[in-house]
């Protein structure tokens, strides 16, 4: 079985995916460090905190980078092609 596309040109859009991934490091927020006692106890509590976002927010990134792989090769209409009965030989018709 061969897997061939109608219109392979499409599959250059694979590159779009990368979108996800520039928009995520460009929106990230950089943490202000501030020198404060009381702030420590916060500090501590949010790093706590902090780990089931982080786990959120890489497995929405990978979720939009496969929805838009999944689009991208859905365009490029994949077909299966299975040779058949009436397919030439590799070296062509013998008389």
């Amino acid at each position: 079985m061969n897997l061939t596309f109608h219109n392979p040109f499409l599959l250059f859009g694979l590159a779009a995916a990368i979108l996800p991934v520039l928009i995520h490091r460009i929106t990230q927020r950089k943490a202000v460090v501030r020198r404060f006692s009381a702030v420590r106890i916060l500090l501590q509590s949010e790093l706590i905190t902090a780990r089931p976002h982080r786990l959120k927010d890489l497995l929405l990134l990978a979720l939009r980078i496969l929805a838009l792989s999944t689009v991208v090769f859905i365009m490029a209409r994949p077909l299966l092609v299975r040779p058949g009965f009436a397919t030439l030989p590799a070296g062509g018709a013998r008389s």
